[in-house]
């Protein structure tokens, strides 16, 4: 199977100066990360906020320039692409569906949004698009004010597929959204995604909406893949230290039971500070002596990926 989305060793960097007498801080956002996704595959992108993880979602949706390395879609390399072009490949879901909808304009003008910038103007394809949504035809003159949250979603979901694109960036999709709302909007996902032969990246920090909908998962920490494996091999035996504690860090619905500790402290990681050696180990609960002078080398076994000396 080929791949339709191929990052190779990309970087995102932010320098800044902080005050008049203090030296540059450079911010590594994104620190050499890499992955292959195969058409129709969903990769799950977790970690905690100020990982990188939306960072990298921005540069493959070429709203933020690569600092280094390079971003392939069909073997086409987008940042030699105009924006027209890329628009026809991928296209992003956001958030939140309320800001991300123009509030003067009718659900009809923000579908068909992406076609009129490509030169086009397809009334049938919005309403084809609006059908499979599940949003009824009456939908299309209303305002994003007279919908609901979960309507809401639907529109932006259309809006991003009505360019038929090969690429999804799905930037935590049903974050916002009630619970009950949130599973109709990630079954409707799965099923666009069958029908359309669509190919997801899904960016989250909910495990369970992760496990779900994932074919494969990346587990990002300070700017990289700590850890990339199938979803399901994952979740059943996790061999980062990293991806353990995300894991243990789960709520339960069981109200007897304590807030789990998942022994990471309360140090919070620096991406303009990167420690030496392993970027994880001040917080490391399986830390070891070499940990803090020796970067990790990716180990590559049984179709994982993981960086880390116990792995070694």
């Amino acid at each position: 199977m080929s791949a339709a989305i191929e990052v190779r060793d990309v970087y995102r960097r932010f320098g800044g100066r902080t005050g008049l007498f203090t030296p540059d801080r450079v911010v590594r956002a994104v620190d050499g990360v890499s992955f292959s996704l195969n058409s129709g595959g969903v990769l799950g992108i977790v970690g905690e906020s100020g990982c990188g993880k939306s960072t990298l979602g921005r540069m493959i949706l070429g709203l933020l320039p690569v600092t280094q390395g390079t971003i392939l879609v069909d073997g086409q390399d987008l940042g030699a692409m105009d924006r027209r072009a890329r628009a026809r490949l991928i296209q992003p879901i956001f958030q939140d569906p309320f800001s991300s909808l123009n509030p003067r304009q009718r659900i009809r003008d923000i579908v068909g949004l992406p076609l009129v910038a490509q030169g086009k103007r397809d009334r049938d394809a919005v309403m084809e698009m609006l059908a499979r949504v599940g949003l009824p035809a009456a939908m299309a003159d209303r305002f994003p004010a007279q919908l609901s949250g979960g309507q809401r979603q639907r529109v932006a979901i259309a809006r991003a597929l009505v360019l038929r694109p090969r690429i999804v960036v799905c930037d935590e999709p049903t974050s916002a959204l009630d619970v009950s709302v949130q599973a109709q909007i990630l079954n409707l996902l799965a099923d666009l995604r069958r029908d359309l032969g669509l190919t997801y990246v899904f960016i989250s920090h909910n495990l369970a909406v992760v496990e779900h909908v994932a074919t494969e998962v990346a587990v990002m920490y300070l700017g990289r893949f700590v850890e990339h494996a199938p979803a399901a091999d994952l979740f059943r035996d996790p061999r980062h230290p990293y991806t353990r504690a995300l894991l243990a860090s789960v709520l339960t619905p069981e109200p007897g039971l304590p807030i789990p500790d998942v022994g990471l402290g309360d140090s919070y990681p620096d991406p303009s500070n990167v420690p030496a050696g392993c970027r994880f180990h001040p917080r490391c609960p399986a830390v070891m002596a070499r940990c803090r002078v020796e970067t990790p080398v990716a180990v590559e076994r049984d179709g994982r990926r993981t960086e880390c000396l116990l792995e070694a």
